[in-house]
């Protein structure tokens, strides 16, 4: 039996917790794939037959529908034009742009294809901003942060809404295990993110960071962190040579 995976994603329409099933496909079979299957499955008919006898039957069927027709392949499917949405007025014109097409399966195909696929529920995942680069666009320096400087961030679903509490891009310091807030300066797209970042430069030893996206989709949503996940560093900044003795300075070997 064949399998449809589906992943479940939450229904922000209702106050009760609740899920809707987005159906995702194994693969987009294309026509080049269904000619070269159903040719050979019938040797009988070359590709070229088989491609120009499913390019004429679509041709057909837009055709017929254009002259106002349904058209029924019984047990298959069935076509036809409609209407949708609301007309507000007896004498409001209703326009060809309104015109939908309405493909339906039959009842025995529809019942002979629920009869022999299975269904594979895949693992929820969360939608949260992910951060695929951290680059410093003054030295373009990969995973290099410095609060004289412009970070930029690449990735998908970053942007996040600006002047609500608890979201924006946080610097968060591995060693002091302390985190600020960067300022964004301009661009704050789902793609891309500028800010100048907010180090805590107290400790000069404390020069590691792990960057991350706060962000909320929907008004009343809740928060969604990404991470990035490699560890970003500033300039490493010595303020007394006496108080390392062994280092480039002194002339004194490391160990």
């Amino acid at each position: 039996m064949a399998n449809l995976n589906i992943e479940l994603t939450p229904n922000p329409i209702t106050s009760e917790p609740s899920y809707f099933a987005i159906s995702k496909p194994n693969e987009v079979i294309n026509i080049d794939a269904l000619v070269v299957a159903i040719s050979g499955s019938n040797p009988l008919y070359s590709p070229d037959l088989v491609r120009s006898i499913m390019l004429a039957s679509m041709e057909k069927i837009k055709e017929e529908l254009i002259q106002g027709n349904s058209v029924n392949l019984e047990g298959y499917m069935s076509f036809r034009l409609t209407v949708p949405g609301r007309i507000d007025a007896i004498d409001e014109p209703v326009l060809p742009g309104n015109v939908q097409i309405a493909i339906n399966a039959s009842r025995p195909y529809r019942d002979d294809v629920r009869q022999r696929v299975t269904i594979n529920k895949l693992p929820m995942t969360q939608k949260a901003p992910n951060i695929e680069l951290a680059i410093d666009v003054a030295r373009e320096a990969r995973n290099y942060v410095s609060n004289a400087s412009i970070m930029e961030l690449d990735g998908t679903y970053l942007a996040f809404p600006a002047n609500t509490a608890g979201t924006g891009v946080k610097a968060y310091n591995t060693i002091e295990e302390t985190f600020l807030f960067s300022t964004v300066v301009g661009l704050n797209s789902n793609a891309k993110i500028l800010a100048i970042p907010a180090l805590d430069t107290a400790n000069p030893e404390s020069n590691e960071y792990q960057i991350s996206v706060i962000t909320k989709y929907t008004e009343n949503g809740s928060l969604r962190e990404g991470v990035y996940p490699f560890y970003v560093r500033s300039e490493r900044r010595i303020t007394e040579v006496a108080d390392y003795p062994m280092n480039i300075f002194n002339g004194v070997s490391a160990v």
